[in-house]
């Protein structure tokens, strides 16, 4: 079990105005965090829902807390965060900020840590208050949230730090995970709520990043490791050939660089698989907890996409159409995995889940093929291909040179006048310069197990708090000249894909 870490430090609490250091002698309210960590399991690919296949502990910097953002709310003002009274979202917001917690004991036997109690002087006695909780956010910007209307549609840009490595991110934000009325509950604090006796109250965090994962090498693929690359065999139509494909680098496309809602926002489909707009929400489970979605997560680009809405690619890092660059593969284990990415939430409706806006990955590869046609004393011949040297492929035929490719299209297509000079740019013709390839996948949120054209609803989409995890299986064909420009699903990789939410930060008691 990876142990959480927070930060030693003293602490202090502040509203817009003041600032106080905790006293061990103040006879008033007081909060106690206690952390419960979940269990690593996985299941089968990829189902979506509030669960996915299971959870995953975090790891690096992923659960370290540095600083509390806590919003308190009037439950008079309020039944509920889901609530959009006219009262209740002018609701005030009573913040306690949290920037360095004192001491992290671990609890024997328990997989939980907790903190001394921290002074909630700004909270009225006997007033009954409900509590939403955001980590790792900085006071000047939480400060400017006054009202439970901001609040509950507030977006923020920067929801981790970047550093050198991805094993050196850090500073992930968090926020409440509201999965029922439970974790809504009302307090009210007494008199009787002193240093030594706080008053205990339920608080579950999510990250708001998630994450995908790459598993290069398995024990059913067949893959090489050799010199920072994996060679893989081919299978085609379920048959193995003597065909291979050297992975040379990946990268992902279509990473959203928009800002994130603060809280997890939820919304209904309507009888057309669209979102219901009239159905938000951020009480409540993606539905359901694990298997199909029938439902959406928004984040706030969402309903800007659609089918006949135009590119934009200023939306994205690393462009489906631009990309240039590849990131080096690192050697694993059996089955093991390494971090690709951390990447915001990124959604759309069901009808606009296209290479323009979904989240992927793109493969630079060198094809091998074992065999080829080329020219021989004025006939073709099929012979042993060279590996790493440019190629043709024609009517699912791969040529060694442009006078057999030539040869290979008139035959095809009864004509005579096409030369070794003109093969090249014949229609449906594929030049691969020193065998290089491109493979793309289209990573899934929810898999409803059809073909493509019927895509379910949040099949191709990122979700908070999720780690995607790729394995690559198998490639069963030729893949692209260039990495991938139109609308089009390229499905000459085969991959098994893994939605495994991180864990849960379960605060398990506050104690006010």
């Amino acid at each position: 079990m990876l142990a959480l870490l927070l930060v030693s430090g003293g602490c202090s609490w502040s509203t817009a105005d003041h600032e106080y250091t905790d006293d061990e002698n103040y006879a008033g309210i007081y909060i106690s965090l206690r952390i419960q960590a979940g269990l690593d399991a996985t299941r089968v690919d990829p189902i979506g829902g509030e669960y996915g296949e299971g959870t995953q502990n975090g790891e690096n910097n992923e659960s370290v807390i540095y600083n509390l953002a806590l919003f308190f709310y009037p439950a008079a003002a309020a039944t509920s965060l889901d609530d959009t009274s006219t009262t209740a979202l002018n609701a005030p917001l009573t913040l306690i900020y949290v920037n360095d917690i004192v001491t992290i004991n671990q609890q024997t036997g328990a997989t939980q840590w907790s903190t001394n109690p921290i002074a909630a002087k700004a909270l009225e006695l006997y007033k009954a208050y409900r509590l939403i909780v955001v980590a790792n956010a900085n006071l000047p910007e939480m400060s400017t949230i006054k009202t439970l209307g901001q609040l509950r549609n507030y977006q923020i840009g920067n929801i981790y730090t970047r550093g050198t490595t991805l094993q050196q991110y850090d500073n992930f934000t968090m926020s409440s995970r509201i999965l029922n009325a439970t974790d809504e509950n009302s307090f009210a604090v007494t008199g009787n709520h002193v240093y030594s006796n706080p008053l205990p109250v339920s608080v579950k965090l999510d990250r708001l990043t998630a994450r995908v994962d790459l598993i290069p090498y398995t024990s059913t693929n067949g893959a090489v490791y050799s010199g920072g690359t994996y060679t893989y065999p081919v299978t085609i139509n379920g048959t193995l050939n003597a065909d291979k494909v050297t992975l040379t680098g990946i990268t992902p496309i279509n990473i959203l660089n928009q800002k994130s809602y603060l809280l997890k926002h939820m919304a209904a489909a309507g009888s057309d698989g669209e979102i219901n707009a009239a159905s938000v929400r951020l009480v409540g489970k993606e539905t359901p907890d694990a298997g199909n979605e029938t439902g959406y997560v928004l984040e706030p680009t969402t309903s800007s996409k659609t089918k006949n809405s135009a590119e934009q690619p200023t939306w994205y890092d690393y462009y489906y159409k631009t990309v240039n660059s590849w990131n080096l593969l690192q050697q694993t284990a059996v089955d093991g995995s390494y971090i690709l990415c951390y990447i915001h939430e990124n959604t759309m409706t069901k009808s606009a889940q296209l290479p323009r806006y979904s989240t992927g990955l793109s493969l630079k590869t060198i094809y091998q093929p074992s065999k080829w046609w080329v020219d021989q004393s004025g006939v073709s011949v099929e012979k042993t291909a060279s590996v790493g040297a440019t190629f043709y492929t024609f009517r699912d035929k791969v040529y060694g040179d442009l006078t057999a490719l030539a040869r290979g299209i008139n035959q095809w297509t009864g004509a005579t006048s096409v030369t070794a000079s003109t093969a090249a740019t014949w229609t449906g013709v594929k030049t691969y310069t020193n065998g290089v390839c491109y493979y793309s996948y289209w990573i899934r949120h929810s898999n409803d197990n059809t073909l493509d054209t019927t895509k379910g609803i949040m099949e191709y989409a990122i979700v908070r708090n999720n780690i995607y995890r790729v394995i690559i299986d198998s490639f069963s064909s030729i893949g692209s000249p260039q990495p991938v420009t139109e609308e089009t699903q390229n499905e000459d990789i085969i991959v098994s894909l893994y939605v495994i939410p991180w864990n849960i930060i379960l605060n398990k008691k506050i104690y006010i």
